[in-house]
C-alpha cells in the first residue's frame, strides 16, 4: 500500500513531467501560426500616438498594408521577436505597428531606447481595451493587415521559429 508522501510524489513528478512537455513545446519549437477567427475581418480601429506623443486615429493605416504586434516592457518573447519583426518590415517595406499592451509610456520608450525601434507607430493600450477588441490572449501576437483593412495572418506568441517567419513572410508576399 502507499504511503500519501509517495503518492503527492507521484502527482509532483507528473506534474513536473507535462510542464516539461509544455516548457519545450512553447520555446523551443515556439508557437505556430493562428488559424484565427480574426482572419479575413476588418481590423478594429484605435488610437495611435507617435514618438513625440502626438494622438491620430488608426485611420492613418488605411490605404496600406501593415504589421501590428501586441509587446509589453516586461515580456520576454517580446525581446526575442523585436528585432525579427523589425527585420521583416524593412525586408518587405512593410509599415509595422507596435501596440503597448497594458504598459506606461515611460517603460515602452525606455524599452524602446533600450532595444531599438523599428516601429513606424506605436499605439499604447494600458487598459487592454484595444488588446480585447483584437481578441489577444496575451502578448506577443501579431497580425497582417492588407490595404483594405482586412486581417490576413495571425501568429499567437514570439515570431522567432523558421515556421512563423516564413508564414508572415509568405502572407505579406500574397498581399
Amino acid at each position: 500500500m502507499r504511503t500519501k508522501t509517495q503518492r503527492w510524489l507521484f502527482v509532483g513528478i507528473v506534474l513536473g513531467m507535462v510542464g516539461a512537455i509544455a516548457f519545450y513545446k512553447f520555446y523551443w519549437e515556439g508557437p505556430t501560426p493562428t488559424e484565427s477567427g480574426k482572419i479575413g475581418q476588418v481590423a478594429p480601429q484605435f488610437e495611435l500616438v507617435s514618438a513625440d506623443g502626438q494622438s491620430r486615429g488608426s485611420e492613418e493605416l488605411e490605404g496600406r498594408p501593415y504589421l501590428l504586434t501586441f509587446f509589453s516592457s516586461w515580456c520576454f518573447s517580446c525581446q526575442m521577436e523585436h528585432k525579427i519583426l523589425g527585420n521583416i518590415a524593412r525586408q518587405s517595406d512593410m509599415y509595422l505597428v507596435g501596440v503597448a499592451f497594458q504598459d506606461t509610456q515611460e517603460a515602452i520608450f525606455n524599452w524602446l531606447s533600450r532595444f531599438g525601434n523599428p516601429f513606424s507607430k506605436v499605439a499604447f493600450d494600458k487598459s487592454g481595451l484595444i488588446g480585447h477588441s483584437w481578441g489577444i490572449t496575451g502578448v506577443p501576437e501579431t497580425f497582417l493587415v492588407d490595404k483594405n483593412g482586412v486581417i490576413r495572418a495571425h501568429v499567437k506568441g514570439a515570431i522567432f521559429s523558421d515556421e512563423n517567419i516564413a508564414y508572415i513572410q509568405n502572407a505579406i508576399k500574397k498581399l
